[in-house]
């Protein structure tokens, strides 16, 4: 709607400030599923590329999959292993299995924010909510098993908002956690459920900024920890923007 895709130019406008003594032919623009779902989003790219001064690529789930899987290889120093990579994004969530290249590629329409707002969009979080969003999650990842299974990958490695925020509050709990366990990430969703609000989860460590779309994101990765067998995750702090550089 208008008011949204006001704050979003506004915040363009501040980016485009800083970019002005870029030269253009060194400035890349992607957007990702927002963008490939709005019905309305020709006439944004239109006043976007009016600001940022560059055409803007709307990439498919397959490219964003792909450029993830190449910035999060960037960011570790062994190339040799068979990585499942995890990216849970707003309106979807990318799995990637590959060595040096993506090889194995799946885009589904589920995220963090999407999830949230299906679930728990009055800010109440209750067990048999969560337990509904799961079995949705579960539902949408479940055909992935033969092809991102366990057997498929040696190392999985999970990225961006979600995954690295529930990787600093297992952190928390458990000093010298470096990784996100099976255990664990029980753990902190009973910890998530005895909150029962999304403004009680600031107590728990989770940002302001992140608590709202926060329980619909917990959701998918217990759902991708249980239908791909995942024990243990590695996280990343190179993602899509890596990939793109």
């Amino acid at each position: 709607d208008e008011k949204a895709m006001q704050r979003a130019l506004d915040s363009l406008t501040t980016f485009a400030q800083q970019l002005r003594n870029v030269p253009r032919t060194n400035l890349r623009v992607v957007a990702t599923n927002t963008l490939r779902t709005a019905t309305n989003a020709d006439a944004f790219l239109e006043r976007v590329e009016k600001i940022i001064g560059v055409p803007i690529d709307v990439i498919s789930g397959q490219e964003e999959g792909r450029l993830i899987f190449l910035g999060v290889v960037k960011g570790h120093a062994s190339n040799a292993l068979r990585r499942l990579v995890i990216d849970i994004g707003g309106g979807s969530t990318e799995f990637i299995v590959g060595r040096r290249k993506a090889k194995r590629i799946e885009s589904l329409f589920i995220g963090c924010v999407s999830m949230s707002e299906k679930f728990f969009a009055d800010g109440r979080i209750t067990r048999s909510r969560y337990e509904r969003a799961l079995t949705l999650a579960r539902a949408e990842i479940q055909h992935l098993a033969g092809g991102h299974g366990a057997a498929r990958w040696d190392e999985a490695v999970g990225t961006s908002g979600t995954i690295r925020h529930v990787a600093s509050l297992i952190e928390r709990f458990n000093p010298g956690e470096h990784m996100i366990t099976r255990d664990a990430l029980e753990a902190l969703v009973e910890r998530l459920l005895r909150k029962r609000r999304i403004a009680a989860l600031e107590a728990l460590g989770v940002s302001s900024e992140r608590a709202p779309v926060f329980p619909g994101g917990l959701a998918i990765l217990h759902a991708a920890f249980i239908e791909l067998d995942i024990e243990r995750m590695h996280v990343s702090d190179y993602a899509l923007k890596e990939g793109v550089l």
